[in-house]
């Protein structure tokens, strides 16, 4: 009797290993399917974490990448057809010189292509506006130099204004009479070349010779900084001067105050007077740029800005 028992004991056994665990057949073929999301009101084993996590994956959105929000305009307002980007240079260009006002403009000599710019304060410009002084005629220059952008307007530094020569026109042969003969004194010779000179000079004049007056101006004013002395880390407040924009220099100690310095119009300067604008009290900038000169005075061109908090008392 025990002999069978056992007998039957390893049979079923046997039998068992050969065809699996029904339990575990079926929890290979059939893997557990996803429990459903619980609603409120249902009951549930699972703890109250994984109901949160459950409801969390319930109202996941499909699409788990989220685009970036598109970055607004600087300005609403559309740039004027020609806008030229800041930075872009002006090689060579032939036109003249013109005053307006206060202000001088370059008028190229092909106007119906490329509008007018009114050209920034620096040394080129006082030297071209000495040479036209002296001049009986509108005169021609080649102009080369760097244009600044500011409130959706092209502007000019220029680099180089030289003046350009006309053609030379023909010179009429002499007649007969003031032709000189072949042992003419040389004084006759001197006074035939003298009467076929031009009305006006080719060259401008020297001005270690002749000194740098004009009519119009009177004697040159040396202005206090040399042109291109760099500007470097120096902080300062922005004011509004006038038609244009100044920045008065931060002093540690009041009797080695620098003296202010008007600013060329550029877009760093723009961004300047935007953060101005939003009203930030105690705003300081930090500024770097290029020292420029003109009839006595000095302008600086900003080529870096950066703000800093007005700390008051703390930053002596």
């Amino acid at each position: 009797m025990v002999l069978s028992l056992i007998l039957s004991a390893l049979s079923w056994a046997a039998l068992t290993a050969a065809v699996g665990h029904p339990e575990t057949k079926n929890e290979k073929t059939n893997p557990v399917a996803p429990s459903p999301a619980i609603t409120p009101g249902e009951s549930s084993n699972t703890s109250p974490a994984d109901d949160m996590l459950k409801a969390l994956l319930r109202n996941r959105p499909s699409n788990e990448v989220i685009p970036p929000t598109k970055a607004p305009h600087r300005s609403s307002v559309k740039p004027p057809k020609g806008l030229q980007p800041e930075g872009t240079t002006l090689i060579g260009r032939r036109g003249s010189l013109q005053q307006e006002g206060d202000e001088w403009w370059f008028h190229p000599a092909d106007a119906e292509n490329e509008p007018p710019l009114r050209l920034l304060p620096n040394g080129t410009l006082e030297e071209m506006v000495r040479i036209s002084d002296g001049a009986p005629a509108k005169l021609t220059f080649l102009v080369s130099g760097e244009r600044t952008v500011f409130r959706n307007e092209n502007y000019l530094l220029p680099t180089v204004g030289m003046r350009a020569l006309d053609p030379a026109p023909a010179l009429a042969e002499p007649a007969a009479a003031d032709r000189p003969a072949s042992d003419a004194p040389v004084e006759d010779v001197l006074n035939v070349l003298r009467s076929q000179q031009p009305p006006h000079r080719l060259l401008p004049p020297d001005p270690a010779q002749e000194g740098r007056t004009t009519a119009r101006r009177g004697t040159r004013v040396l202005a206090p900084m040399l042109e291109g002395t760099p500007i470097v880390n120096r902080p300062g407040r922005l004011v509004p001067t006038g038609n244009g924009w100044t920045l008065i220099f931060e002093a540690n100690h009041p009797d080695a105050a620098e003296p202010p310095m008007r600013l060329l119009p550029n877009l760093n300067l723009e961004m300047m007077i935007g953060l101005l604008e939003k009203g930030t009290p105690g705003l300081i900038f930090v500024v770097s740029g290029d020292v420029t000169a003109f009839e006595g005075g000095n302008y600086l061109l900003v080529r870096m800005a950066l703000r800093r908090p007005d700390v008051g008392n703390l930053s002596k």
